[in-house]
């Protein structure tokens, strides 16, 4: 893998922060969907994430040897805050704070299959 620049991994970081706080928007508005209908909930996520790591890629010039490293370093900031804000601050995902986080952490997990799926499919090429 090509390493991350400075400037990269500063962009990362900030997607990161910029996805997780809307994803936890988005779960905040959703709340009641995400505990009544999960599975059709985080299947409505999955083109979310690969526009999202499309985006990433697009935004810090990431090579295709780099998407994976780099989608996971912009995980793991949207992972941390996850576990800060369901720590701390619940609140913010509203009625539901328990099923927020799992569709936010389910993302997680998610995006960074897509990554390394992204990232194999430019290496066939």
């Amino acid at each position: 893998m090509k390493k991350l620049t400075a400037g990269q991994v500063a962009i990362l970081v900030a997607l990161g922060a910029i996805f997780w706080f809307s994803a936890a928007l988005i779960a905040r508005s959703v709340g009641s969907f995400l505990v009544e209908s999960p599975v059709l909930a985080f299947a409505l996520a999955w083109p979310g994430l690969w526009a999202s790591i499309l985006l990433t890629r697009r935004v810090a010039s990431l090579a295709a040897s780099q998407v994976a490293g780099g989608t996971a370093l912009a995980t793991g900031v949207a992972a941390l805050l996850d576990g800060i804000a369901l720590t701390w601050f619940p609140a913010l995902y509203g009625a539901h704070p328990f099923a927020a986080s799992a569709w936010i952490l389910w993302g997680a997990g998610a995006g960074l299959v897509v990554a390394v799926l992204i990232s194999q499919r430019e290496d066939w090429r």
